[in-house]
């Protein structure tokens, strides 16, 4: 995650403003921001597919 305050990527902030970018992650239709959750759900979903 990147937090930034004032200069940088986001530009220049006022104070008091903060600005956070954060990776998501996506399997089908779902969306999760840690990358573990992520896996187990690809890992359940291909699991599925093996069993039809």
């Amino acid at each position: 995650m990147t937090v930034s305050q004032g200069n940088g990527a986001f530009g220049n902030l006022p104070g008091g403003i903060t600005a956070i970018s954060a990776t998501r992650y996506f399997v089908g239709p779902y969306a999760y921001d840690n990358l573990a959750d992520a896996k187990a759900e690809n890992r359940r979903q291909n699991r599925q597919f093996r069993k039809l």
